[in-house]
């Protein structure tokens, strides 16, 4: 990489709408030379090009999951089930008392209640303690929220299945995304609309 790369990767991460031409010309290329070093910058797996959504706008919960993992081993067994989770926006490998950290996202409070309990990593075999701090975002204000549209899924990543869910029985959850069980998508359809 060099200061073009650099100057790419940062244009784009102020507006990753720009066109190739109205890139090219702020960084003094041609859109070509743009184009090529872009799609070197994606193939080498330097950067990506992603949606992010405005937690705000839809009102979203977000929690943070401190939690100390008894082994390395039980760690990497948990970071490859919820790996896949639409629900955890970031996993991290710690050091210190607490040594994996999650960030997790919900609709509303009662999913959010569901998403930290039933089907929590924090409540897997192998998790001595976990901390939750439940927050409000102030920076950054988007994130990659995956939004899945439809799924024949009935049973979520984690390999759990929302009709086992008593939250989800009581309509106190909307369930997993990842499934055809997932009553969120109006959820956020009508947050945005209002």
């Amino acid at each position: 990489m060099d200061r073009v790369d650099l100057a790419i990767i940062e244009e784009l991460r102020k507006d990753g709408r720009l066109s190739l031409s109205d890139l090219g010309r702020k960084i003094g290329m041609s859109h070509v030379a743009v184009r090529r070093r872009l799609k070197k910058l994606i193939e080498n797996k330097i950067m990506r090009v992603s949606t992010e959504l405005n937690v705000r706008t839809f009102e979203l919960k977000l929690s943070m999951l401190m939690m100390e993992v008894e082994t390395y081993e039980k760690m990497t067994e948990l970071v490859n089930t919820y790996i896949k989770c639409p629900r955890i926006l970031m996993i991290l490998h710690c050091l210190g008392g607490f040594n994996l950290l999650a960030m997790i996202w919900a609709e509303d409070e009662d999913t959010l209640k569901s998403v930290l309990d039933s089907c929590s990593i924090r409540t897997r075999e192998g998790v001595r303690r976990s901390e939750v701090c439940v927050g409000e975002l102030f920076y950054p204000e988007y994130l990659p929220i995956p939004i899945i549209t439809s799924s024949e899924a009935e049973v979520s990543p984690c390999g759990l299945d929302c009709e086992d869910c008593k939250r989800y029985e009581e309509e106190k959850c909307l369930g997993c995304p990842a499934t055809r069980k997932y009553k969120g998508l109006a959820v956020l359809t009508s947050a945005r609309q209002g």
